[in-house]
């Protein structure tokens, strides 16, 4: 009896399969084709690369920017990213075309600013070559602090950003910065435990876990009301008896 051979290609996902799911839920890549559009011409949209750059951040072992095709070459990148995709797509030609496209900063206070009555821009800086940019204002009522973001997203057409929704991308790309440094710096996520990949998917899954017992738990108001408030009443009272309260809604 004659038996085909067959060439099997064994790839990697490692924990990269629950962050690309979690990217999907979200609807980062629908979200960032809608304001940019799809190149019939390109091989890969612009909302899957912010995909990949995610991953890739995300990813413990981690690549730059020009080293990224190299960090899909052995893992399962169609599963990842989807259909068709190849690592080569992913090259620094395609992420500064793409960055080009999605730039926003923080300024800072000490910077020079000049206002262009024709065009409605911002020059920023004080060089000759300093170009002229959207900038959006807000404040924090709670801390009483005022941002400013520079942009080139637009404020018209069909691909146009409102200041709203880009106060909101802000607020929310902080919010997950804040979420990271929680992780690393209190909840031991800096350090992993194991190499197996099973153990590593324990270990965040464990971290989650207790980030969100912190968000549940109600301890005296002597004490604070911040999760760090929270983490250091639970390490004060690690050995005594004590009674917490975990409300949850519906």
């Amino acid at each position: 009896m004659d038996y085909q051979k067959e060439e099997i290609e064994i790839k990697n996902l490692d924990h990269l399969g629950i962050v690309a799911g979690l990217i999907d839920e979200i609807g980062i890549v629908e979200t960032i084709n809608s304001k940019l559009g799809i190149d019939p011409r390109e091989k890969m949209t612009s909302g899957i690369l912010v995909k990949a750059i995610l991953i890739n951040g995300l990813g413990f072992v981690s690549r730059p920017l020009y080293l990224f095709s190299q960090f899909f070459e052995d893992k399962g990148i169609e599963i990842l990213l989807g259909s068709g995709v190849e690592s080569d797509y992913i090259n620094d030609d395609k992420i500064g075309r793409v960055m080009d496209k999605l730039y926003k900063l923080r300024i800072k206070n000490n910077w020079q600013l000049e206002f262009e009555d024709s065009t409605g821009l911002v020059k920023i800086g004080a060089s000759d070559d300093a170009q002229a940019y959207r900038v959006i204002n807000f404040c924090d009522v709670d801390t009483k602090t005022e941002f400013r973001l520079v942009t080139n997203l637009p404020a018209s057409g069909d691909a146009a950003v409102s200041d709203d929704e880009i106060r909101d991308i802000y607020r929310l790309r902080w919010g997950v910065e804040l979420l990271w440094k929680f992780l690393k710096m209190h909840l031991k996520l800096d350090k992993l435990i194991t190499k197996n990949v099973n153990g590593i998917t324990i270990q965040i899954y464990i971290s989650l876990i207790a980030y969100l017992i912190l968000q549940l738990l109600s301890i005296p108001k002597q004490w604070g009301y911040t999760l760090l408030d929270k983490f250091r009443y639970l390490q004060s009272c690690m050995c005594q008896k004590s009674v917490m309260f975990i409300g949850l809604r519906r």
